[in-house]
C-alpha cells in the first residue's frame, strides 16, 4: 500500500476521536505507543479499531474506516454511539477541547447514518455493504461486554430494568450481563442489514419509485381526460330551430297535405 498524504490520516484520526467521542486521557494511563507507516485507527474499542484497520489495509478511505469503526461503536458501546442518534464528523474544536462543553459546538448533528453515507458518497472507495458488514456480524454473531460498556449498564440499570427492550437486551434471568459475556443484538442486525442494502441502492430506489409514480399519475390523468371526453359528448346540446308560430303552422300544414 502506497503511503497516505497527511490530510487523509488527520482526516481520519480527527472523525474516529469525534465520532467515537475518545478521551486521550485514557491513552496517557494506558501509556501505549502506537507506530504505523500508511495510518492509524483510534476508538474506544480495539474491536473497532481492527475493522477500521482492515478497511485501511483493503485500499479503503480514510472515511471508509471512520464509517466502519463508527457502526461498530453503536453495536459494542451502544451508550455512546449509535445509528440512531447524532455524531460529528469534522474536528471542529480546533485543538481547544474546552470547547465541546457548554456550547453549540457540544451538541451533534442528528442522523448519523445519514451524516456517515454522505461522507462515504463523496470520499468512499469500498462498497458501502463492506463498510457496514462487520458491524453487522458483531450484532447478530454475538460481542463481549466490555468493562466500559458494563460500567454504563450498572450507572442506568434501574432504567435498563424498567424497559423491556432493554431488558431483553442486557440481562439474564434478570440480572445485568457481565463483563465477558456475550451479548446478543439481532434486532440491531436486522436494521443494519436493511441500512447495507437501502442505501447502497437507495438512489436507485427512489428513482424506480418516482419514475412508477408518475407512470401511474400519467395514467390516470389520461383515464380522466378520455372520461370528460365521453361525458361531454353525452352531454353535448344540438342546436334547436327556432319558429315563429305562424311559421310553424305553415309547415304544419304543408306536411299534412303531402
Amino acid at each position: 500500500m502506497s503511503k497516505w498524504p497527511c490530510s487523509r490520516f488527520l482526516l481520519l484520526l480527527a472523525s474516529l476521536l469525534v465520532i467515537s467521542g475518545t478521551r486521550t486521557s485514557l491513552a496517557n494511563d494506558r501509556h501505549e505507543v502506537i507506530k504505523a507507516n500508511h495510518g492509524v485507527v483510534d476508538t474506544d474499542d480495539g474491536r473497532c479499531s481492527r475493522i477500521g484497520r482492515d478497511v485501511l489495509k483493503e485500499g479503503g478511505h480514510a472515511v471508509d474506516a471512520a464509517v466502519a469503526a463508527a457502526l461498530c461503536l453503536g453495536v459494542v458501546s451502544p451508550v455512546s454511539s449509535g445509528i440512531g442518534g447524532g455524531a460529528f464528523i469534522l474536528n471542529m474544536y480546533a485543538q481547544n477541547a474546552s470547547l465541546k462543553a457548554g456550547v453549540v459546538l457540544s451538541i451533534a448533528v442528528p442522523g448519523e447514518t445519514s451524516g456517515l453515507h454522505k461522507a462515504w458518497k463523496q470520499y468512499g472507495k469500498l462498497p458501502w455493504r463492506r463498510l457496514v458488514r462487520p458491524a453487522t456480524h458483531l450484532a447478530h454473531s454475538g460481542f463481549k461486554i466490555s468493562p466500559y460498556l458494563h460500567m454504563q449498564m450498572r450507572a442506568s440499570e434501574s432504567s435498563t430494568m424498567a424497559d423491556k427492550g432493554l431488558r431483553d437486551l442486557f440481562t439474564s434471568e434478570g440480572s445485568l450481563l457481565q463483563i465477558g459475556d456475550t451479548c446478543y443484538n439481532k434486532q440491531l442486525a436486522k436494521a443494519l442489514r436493511s441500512l447495507s442494502v437501502g442505501l447502497s441502492y437507495g438512489h436507485l430506489y427512489v428513482q424506480q419509485k418516482r419514475q412508477k409514480e408518475k407512470e401511474k399519475q400519467k395514467q390516470m390523468d389520461n383515464k380522466k381526460s378520455k372520461g370528460n371526453e365521453n361525458g361531454n359528448d353525452k352531454k353535448k346540446i344540438h342546436p334547436v330551430i327556432v319558429a315563429s308560430k305562424e311559421e310553424y303552422q305553415s309547415k304544419v300544414q304543408n306536411s299534412s297535405t303531402k
